[in-house]
């Protein structure tokens, strides 16, 4: 019997210090790692938060980039029959279409809008190739409440418009759409890639040719109806985030810097942007509490063990680089 008990207490040693084993070869993911990872992924899928800036794709990009943040705040003027229609998308350095609207068909103009003439300048004179990193637009009414009638329709679209083209309004027929009145009531749309083409870089795009087909990210349809004629209704502030490669022998050359890969925070942010909504009531901190939600939730479907072995207590490194800043009023 003695022989039998000792024979039962080697075996409950074996199993415990077996389970010991086990339990430590299970990765715990580190809380600050975590965090720099939402940071990580919240830049890479919110344009309007601090942390775009600087913000470069991580697929380790061979060729050195340079990140370019710019931004467009445009007055939104309705027209002697209170219509109004307008086409964003993540072109660079043209963003946007006018267009007018004659029996319930909008016409795009003949040509699109840069963000400034400047940023058009300098994307001649240095750039070579372009792709967007986030790019979105908030859409604020500005009427007063006694002269805030009428609704505006935004409507996503895979691709965007070329010039002269025809859209029928009121229209909500294609992509995603929200519908809203003009009693000042905010909204934020953030474009969203759909195709491998979002993630290559392409030729700046010129005044006659936008490119946002090409490169497999959403556009944005605006249409106000109902409004008062010939009055500003609301402003719009264009938001682009993009990753440059410059011209060889540029001076700025020296500013530029390679993307070290990061196969974690890119997972996690392909994630973030399919759960995502495209439209948000309200800007800036509103929004980022939706993408931050989702960042960390697409951070543990990413796997968090994997996060916190590859970037550790010290932070993320997303290799950020001097970074272009221009506002356009």
């Amino acid at each position: 019997m003695a022989k039998k008990k000792s024979s039962n207490k080697k075996r409950g040693t074996a199993t415990s210090t077996a389970v010991v084993s086990k339990k430590a070869s299970v990765p715990r993911p580190v809380p600050q790692a975590a965090n720099a990872i939402v940071k990580a992924v919240c830049s890479l899928t919110d344009p309007f938060c601090e942390s775009a800036l600087g913000s470069r794709w991580p697929d380790h990009t061979t060729s050195p980039t340079l990140p370019f943040h710019v931004e467009k705040v445009v007055t939104l003027t309705t027209d002697a029959s209170g219509q109004l229609g307008r086409v964003f998308f993540p072109g660079f350095p043209y963003c946007d279409l006018t267009g007018t609207i004659v029996a319930s068909t909008w016409t795009g103009g003949g040509s699109y809008l840069s963000f400034s003439s400047d940023v058009a300048t300098w994307a001649t004179s240095n750039c070579d190739a372009v792709r967007p990193v986030s790019f979105g637009v908030e859409f604020i009414p500005i009427a007063s409440a006694t002269n805030s009638s009428g609704y505006y329709i935004l409507q996503e679209n895979r691709g965007g418009n070329t010039v002269t083209s025809t859209l029928q309004v009121p229209s909500v027929v294609g992509g995603k759409a929200t519908v809203s009145n003009l009693k000042n009531i905010a909204t934020s749309w953030i474009s969203r890639p759909y195709g491998p083409g979002a993630r290559e870089f392409q030729a700046q795009n010129d005044s006659g040719n936008q490119k946002a087909t090409e490169q497999d990210w959403t556009s944005l349809n605006l249409q106000i109806q109902g409004a008062p004629a010939s009055t500003a209704v609301a402003v719009a502030r264009i938001v682009g985030n993009y990753e440059v490669l410059i011209k060889t022998q540029n001076v700025m050359n020296s500013a530029a810097k390679s993307t070290p890969p990061n196969p974690v925070v890119m997972r996690a942010a392909g994630i973030a942007q399919t759960s995502l909504e495209s439209f948000f009531r309200g800007t800036g901190d509103k929004v980022y509490s939706f993408v931050h939600a989702a960042a960390r939730q697409a951070l543990y479907s990413a796997g968090a063990g994997m996060a916190g072995r590859l970037l550790g207590p010290a932070g993320y490194a997303l290799g950020r680089a001097p970074t272009m800043i221009m506002d356009v009023d």
